[in-house]
């Protein structure tokens, strides 16, 4: 969205309608390539926490279900050697295993949500950032336009 500024009658005549039309595009035009610029970096910071989360749930998924198979085969081996008296330590082996699991599973979603809530805590700083960055740009823009009304009317008031 463009700046639209509004100019007084009097900045219009001493500086004509052109001039001053010129100086409302050019802020716009400087207004639209900053836009431009933070969208950008935008998509570019998105995607790389996109990357970054996908990376870490691989990983995650890949260490739960190795461990997972190697307990798994080790309880098979138990099974055999020990016969039919140890399939029941087995079996309460498995439900303290699955209850384990479960645990993990219950611990790795939250894990997920705490890297959540960090990353929307993120977004909401780097929001916060970009407000400042855009509040500081609006300002000094202003300085730079006083400045130059500045000279334009001690130029005038010289002549």
């Amino acid at each position: 969205m463009p700046v639209t500024a509004k100019l007084s009658r009097k900045f219009y005549d001493t500086l004509g309608d052109e001039v001053a039309n010129e100086m409302v595009d050019w802020f716009n035009a400087v207004d639209t390539g900053y836009r431009s610029e933070l969208r950008e970096m935008n998509q570019a910071n998105q995607s790389w926490f996109s990357a970054r989360l996908g990376q870490g749930m691989a990983e995650l998924t890949s260490a739960f279900r190795t461990e997972l198979a190697a307990q798994g085969v080790e309880l098979r081996r138990e099974i055999q050697a020990q016969g039919v008296e140890l399939r029941k330590d087995i079996q309460a082996q498995g439900i303290e295993l699955r209850q384990e699991i479960h645990a993990q599973g219950v611990d790795f979603r939250r894990e997920l949500a705490e890297v959540r809530m960090s990353i929307e805590a993120l977004d909401g700083r780097s929001r916060a950032g970009m407000a400042a960055l855009r509040a500081d740009l609006i300002k000094w823009m202003f300085l730079f336009w006083i400045g130059s009304v500045g000279a334009v009317v001690a130029t005038r008031l010289w002549q």
